[in-house]
C-alpha cells in the first residue's frame, strides 16, 4: 500500500469511529450537528443509516438505556468482571496522558464515547504521522491503538452487545455492531461479560444530567 493510501485508509478510520463515538454521547444540538455533517461524509451506507436512527434519539430515550439503572452500562469498568477495575483505568488514563488526549468533560474516561473518540484520536495521529513522514511515530501510534483497542475498547465493545439486545432506543444494537466490526473479537480470555460482578454505580456517571 502506497504511503497516500495508508494516510487516506487512517483518516477513514479515524472519521467512521469518531462518528460512532458521538452516537454514543448524549444527545445535545450540538452532537446532532456534528453527526450531520460527519455521516454526510461517510463512505459505509450501513454507518450512514445507523446514523440517521440515532441521530435524532432524545436525552429521554438516550437515559432510559444507559442512566444509572438503566439495562446496559456504557463503562468499560462495568464489564470487567472479577478484574481490577482500577488497574484498568489507570490504564486508560496513562494511554490519554501519553498521547496528548483531553476527554470531554463531565463523562468518565471509561465512557464507550470518550474510549471510541479516543481509538478514532489515534487514527488521526497516525495519519498525521504517515503524511508527515514519520514512519516510527505512526508505528508506535498504531501499537498503542492495537493495545487499546484488544485490551480495553473490544471488551466494552462486546459487553454492550451483550446487554443492547432488545434495548428500547432505536439504532443501538447496529451501532453496537458498527463499533465491534472496527475494533475486532472479544479479548481471547473473557474479562468482562460476569452480569454478577456489575456496580450499577458505575452505569454511567453523569448521564443522566442534562
Amino acid at each position: 500500500m502506497s504511503a497516500l493510501a495508508e494516510v487516506r485508509e487512517a483518516l477513514v478510520h479515524a472519521a467512521d469511529l469518531r462518528l460512532i463515538g458521538l452516537l454514543f454521547e448524549r444527545p445535545s444540538e450540538s452532537r446532532r450537528r456534528h453527526v450531520a455533517a460527519l455521516a454526510s461524509e461517510c463512505a459505509d451506507p450501513s454507518l450512514r443509516a445507523t446514523a440517521d436512527l440515532v441521530r435524532d434519539v432524545d436525552g429521554a430515550s438516550y437515559d432510559s438505556v444507559f442512566a444509572a439503572g438503566g439495562p446496559v452500562s456504557p463503562r468499560e469498568a462495568a464489564y470487567l468482571g472479577r478484574s481490577d477495575p482500577a488497574r484498568a483505568m489507570s490504564q486508560v488514563k496513562d494511554l490519554y496522558e501519553a498521547f496528548a488526549y483531553r476527554p470531554p468533560e463531565g463523562e468518565p474516561v471509561d465512557h464507550v464515547a470518550v474510549e471510541t473518540g479516543f481509538a478514532a484520536y489515534l487514527w488521526l495521529k497516525e495519519a498525521y504521522a504517515r503524511a508527515q513522514g514519520n514512519a516510527e511515530a505512526a508505528e508506535v501510534t498504531a501499537a498503542a491503538r492495537n493495545t487499546f483497542l484488544q485490551e480495553h475498547l473490544a471488551a466494552l465493545a462486546h459487553g454492550l452487545a451483550k446487554r443492547s439486545e432488545g434495548a428500547p432506543a432505536a439504532g443501538l444494537v447496529a451501532l453496537v455492531q458498527a463499533l465491534i466490526a472496527r475494533v475486532g473479537p472479544a479479548p481471547t480470555v473473557e474479562a468482562g461479560l460476569d452480569e454478577s460482578e456489575v456496580d450499577e454505580d458505575l452505569s454511567c456517571g453523569n448521564c443522566g444530567q442534562s
